[in-house]
């Protein structure tokens, strides 16, 4: 498959993915993808067969952005970008779980280099032209990418050699467009105005339909105060019925986004909880299969957190329990 050429492709990274999808013939163009009019020219050129995949996600990092099908397998482009104004709210009571994504985020970019316009055929002088030597057509042949360079020195300094250069390859064939997207990345991944680390979370939380009409790019606030979190983020992955069929995994990053469970299936079956101070019912831990749905304790404090676990009758044995979720001070088995 080669775009180069093609006039149905066009010129910029959205009517190139447009055509790609359709000529696939997988799922549907959304509406984000279908409205996507990004102003960049791009061009791009293999020597052999190319996967679809590759060609997509060569387009949408051209426009720092990534391109997925959503929960009804449309499409969607989600750009990164600043977060906008939010279209829903996540609070700590509707949180079931909470963990990073990311955790290179916390290192923030001082550096960010974006190469486009590719040379295919790099040649040495012994092969260019005398008449061409010493000019910028010569600079032009003997290198494979042009390259715009942005960075952050105060960033260098402040982490030193933690610091991190990212490199990106598009498929845009201005200086000026590279330029700008090297700008704009540099900005999302160094540190937020206040100096501060960017986050990438995933959080965990009941799957409903309005959640499932949320599109990726999209800005939500989220709140869990025990974690000093009060952001808005950018939504940037969903996995519906997961870790269960009735919760879904939202993928986010910071201003980027994305359970404790007893697992024993004889305990799970028969056994009963009671005590403590729980958020949500203590059944919940109760599962034969690993779906990981949290009973979180309301105060945190280590003595809200006891709860007694009761078998019915002799004869039920096991050898091993194991919680996870989080942190116990002091174990007290009892017959």
């Amino acid at each position: 498959m080669d775009p180069v050429g093609r006039a149905d492709a066009g010129e910029t990274a959205a009517t190139a993915i447009r055509w790609a999808l359709t000529r696939r013939g997988v799922g549907s163009i959304g509406d984000t993808l279908a409205n996507w009019a990004p102003a960049a020219t791009i061009g791009a050129w293999w020597p052999g067969a190319v996967r679809y995949r590759e060609l997509i996600d060569l387009m949408a990092r051209s426009e720092g952005a990534a391109v997925l099908p959503d929960a009804l397998g449309r499409w969607q482009v989600a750009r990164l970008d600043v977060p906008a104004a939010p279209i829903a709210s996540i609070g700590e009571g509707q949180i079931l779980d909470i963990g990073v994504d990311d955790q290179d985020l916390a290192v923030p970019v001082w550096q960010v280099t974006v190469r486009g316009r590719r040379n295919h055929l790099v040649l040495d002088r012994g092969r260019i032209a005398g008449q061409l030597w010493d000019t910028d057509r010569e600079v032009w042949l003997r290198e494979e990418w042009r390259k715009a360079v942005a960075k952050a020195e105060w960033v260098k300094a402040r982490w030193g050699d933690d610091a991190r250069a990212v490199e990106v390859d598009t498929a845009l064939t201005n200086q000026s467009d590279m330029e700008a997207l090297a700008t704009r990345l540099l900005t999302l991944l160094g540190p937020r105005s206040d100096g501060t680390p960017r986050r990438s979370l995933w959080v965990v939380v009941e799957l409903t339909a309005a959640r499932l009409g949320w599109q990726l790019g999209r800005t939500l606030h989220l709140s869990y105060p025990r974690e000093g979190i009060a952001d808005d983020m950018l939504l940037l992955g969903m996995q519906p019925a997961s870790p269960s069929r009735h919760l879904m995994r939202l993928a986010s990053s910071g201003d980027v986004m994305g359970t404790a469970a007893i697992l024993d299936e004889n305990l799970a079956l028969t056994a009963t909880l009671s005590g403590g101070n729980w958020a949500l019912p203590l059944e919940h831990l109760l599962e034969p299969t690993v779906r990981e749905t949290v009973a979180r304790c309301v105060s945190g404090n280590p003595a809200d957190a006891w709860f007694d676990v009761s078998w019915p009758g002799p004869g039920r044995k096991w050898d091993t329990l194991v919680i996870a979720g989080g942190s116990i001070a002091r174990g007290r088995p009892s017959a």
